[in-house]
């Protein structure tokens, strides 16, 4: 019930966040959580912020107790984000335009995908170690500094290219 939950949180509030940095009117502050631009690498900020959210939520209630919290949480968004980019880029090759409704299902097939790997992976043995922990914390931090750097100073790179 509670990945229920959350996957509906996610999308959501997702999907809500999508306009969020305009109705600020374009605050620096708000660039980190929301995307600022049409491009695929900020549109990543529609699963990372609420997920995000969601699972200091869970952290707080039982993550704590689980050592394969972290590294379940991160293999999942990641998983997110692969499908949002992949799924979006294949389906775009194919019909040589962007299709709304098109992305809005993909981003509710990549919260599906991310909360489904990060249950699944918190129940194998293989992630249930102190020292995957840590590096997954690492990776975890050093997620939030490149969505914060490059919201700045975004790369000259296709992902960061804004889409029509």
């Amino acid at each position: 019930m509670m990945m229920l939950c959350g996957m509906v949180f996610t999308f959501f509030f997702g999907v809500v966040l999508h306009f969020v940095y305009g109705w600020s009117r374009n605050s620096l502050l708000v660039a980190f959580i929301a995307p600022v631009n049409e491009s695929l690498f900020e549109h990543l900020k529609l699963l990372m912020t609420p997920y995000f959210i969601w699972a200091l939520a869970e952290y707080a209630h039982y993550g704590q107790y689980m050592h394969a919290f972290v590294p379940g949480k991160v293999i999942g968004l990641w998983l997110g984000f692969a499908l949002m980019i992949g799924l979006h880029l294949l389906y775009v090759a194919l019909l040589g335009r962007r299709v709304v409704w098109l992305d809005v299902l993909i981003f509710g097939v990549a919260v599906f995908a991310a909360f489904t790997a990060a249950e699944f992976c918190m129940t194998l043995v293989l992630f249930d170690s102190a020292g995957l922990e840590v590096l997954f914390d690492a990776l975890l931090v050093l997620t939030a500094m490149i969505f914060a750097v490059f919201t700045v100073y975004p790369p000259h790179h296709w992902l960061f290219r804004v889409r029509e």
